[in-house]
């Protein structure tokens, strides 16, 4: 399973929300994909991808019901991150001055992190998939997309 997820920092010009979007894909299907407004604003691209980590933590959780109704129980969903900052959040808020804003509710993802449910890894951006979700990108960008996505062009 390749999960991934990312944030728009203040992508809505209006309300100055940023933008959730995340993807988890099995066997090159993309099996769940999101892009939402996030509830509140925030103050940082860290804090924008730590509130896209919390729900992404919630889809990865909710995502283990139906693998294991198909055969394939899953214990883990490793998530990838490219985000340096907010993978230092997920593991030691008290060691960045911004963690103390972040709403309790979003909190669940450290607390499935010190569980070991939901682990987080550094992906570095060109790897990131779910990017074709938060920009426009250069062409061999979005090949590069659509192929760890599996879309292929018919002929």
């Amino acid at each position: 399973m390749m999960a991934c997820y990312n944030a728009a920092f203040s992508a809505d010009v209006e309300t100055r929300r940023s933008t959730t979007k995340w993807l988890f894909c099995w066997s090159l299907v993309a099996v769940s994909r999101c892009s939402r407004p996030q509830p509140t604003v925030s103050t940082s691209t860290a804090e924008a991808e730590y509130l896209a980590a919390a729900v992404a933590t919630k889809e990865a959780l909710w995502s283990r019901k139906p693998f294991s109704d198909l055969g394939e129980p899953r214990k883990t969903i490793a998530i990838g991150e490219e985000n340096e900052h907010c993978l230092a959040m997920l593991v030691n808020p008290e060691g960045t001055g911004r963690a103390k804003y972040n709403d309790i509710a979003h909190d669940i993802v450290r607390d499935r992190v010190e569980c070991g449910e939901v682990p987080f890894h550094h992906t570095p951006t060109a790897a990131m998939a779910a990017d074709g979700f938060t920009s426009p990108l250069p062409i061999a960008a979005l090949l590069r997309v659509r192929s760890r996505l599996g879309v292929r062009r018919e002929r």
